[in-house]
């Protein structure tokens, strides 16, 4: 396997810049409550989804580093080089018109036939 374009692995930079984000990501700040009751409430609310939108946050970040590693590899071009596709055999393909236009003679020879002969 070989890079079409090499410079676009340093798109990787983008990785560790995410991960930084994350890593500086605004934590929620301590407030005071009136009353221990309340805080049990708050608590009891949340603690059933405590976990799973931990889980999310930590999926999101995951899904965040494989879009970046992919766009990454995408910018690399990566390619697969076969056996025969730089010094093999080279197909050619020709393309004649068979149309009503084709039918017209110049010189005395029909234009398909001219095709036909180059």
């Amino acid at each position: 396997m070989a890079l079409m374009e090499p410079l676009g692995l340093l798109a990787a930079v983008i990785v560790p810049l995410i991960l930084l984000l994350y890593l500086l990501k605004k934590k929620t700040r301590p407030q005071p409550i009136s009353s221990v009751m309340l805080w049990e409430k708050l608590e009891q609310a949340h603690a059933a989804s405590f976990k799973l939108q931990k889980l999310i946050k930590n999926l999101l970040l995951y899904l965040q580093l494989l879009a970046a590693c992919l766009l990454v590899l995408a910018l690399a071009r990566p390619a697969l080089q076969r056996a025969g596709a730089l010094g093999g055999v080279k197909n050619t393909v020709i393309i004649v018109d068979s149309s009503i236009a084709m039918a017209v003679r110049e010189n005395g020879v029909e234009r398909i036939e001219q095709a036909r002969q180059a």
